[in-house]
């Protein structure tokens, strides 16, 4: 009796000690599995965060990425562009219009520095004056030379004089000088002014008519010289 007693309580306590065993393995597997699929999830948003911000995650606006989905299928695998430096980026050609830069001479090598030069030399020349600010200008420099060479002489008394010059513009730009009047009249001073100016006219832009075709036209021009 007392023998069967013993072998039932070693075998109740056998059962129990592979039930708490079973329980405890059972524990630990649950512990690692909770584990793992919080690694999982905290790992997931920084890979698809690295992927998006890599370029290599294609862009879908229509596309939801959740737990668990296989971002390799997301992965555009088309080659990307390759970067071109900054020392290989195109630079406007002499010559192009788009650019603003005056054309190289027919033959001429763009990679040549002396005539790239040349041509920016070109296009930042003097801006283009019309007739009437040709004539300013001279006729400014004239005064001056008429107060140091002429106006000194007895035959011109102390006045300011408002000279009239009558010319003709050829279809070449050159100019014929017709005539020079003053007020008050001084026949010394108009003559004078004239031999000056028929040796020393500028150039100017010749006349196109309506059919774009140069022309003879008259003209004239107004200024003044003071005697102190």
């Amino acid at each position: 009796m007392l023998t069967s007693l013993l072998l039932n309580f070693q075998v109740e306590k056998f059962y129990k000690e592979k039930s708490i065993e079973r329980i405890m393995k059972n524990a630990i597997l649950f512990l690692l599995i909770v584990v793992a699929i919080n690694a999982s999830a905290q790992s997931q948003p920084k890979s698809l965060k690295d992927l998006l911000y890599s370029g290599k995650m294609k862009v879908d606006s229509t596309a939801v990425t959740r737990k668990g989905d296989d971002l390799s299928t997301k992965i555009d695998t088309a080659t990307k562009k390759a970067v071109v430096p900054a020392a290989q980026k195109t630079v406007p050609v002499a010559g192009d219009s788009r650019s603003g830069v005056a054309p190289l001479p027919t033959g001429a090598d763009p990679t040549d520095s002396a005539t790239n030069s040349a041509a920016i030399v070109k296009a930042t020349a003097a801006p283009f004056k019309n007739n009437t600010k040709i004539w300013k200008d001279y006729t400014d420099s004239l005064v001056i030379t008429l107060k140091t060479e002429l106006l000194n002489s007895k035959k011109i008394k102390k006045e300011t004089y408002f000279l009239t010059v009558d010319y003709e513009i050829n279809t070449d730009g050159s100019v014929n000088i017709l005539g020079v009047a003053s007020s008050p009249a001084n026949a010394f001073l108009q003559e004078e002014i004239k031999n000056r100016i028929t040796l020393t006219t500028p150039q100017l832009a010749p006349f196109l008519d309506s059919n774009k075709q140069a022309r003879k036209v008259k003209r004239k021009h107004n200024f003044s010289v003071t005697k102190d």
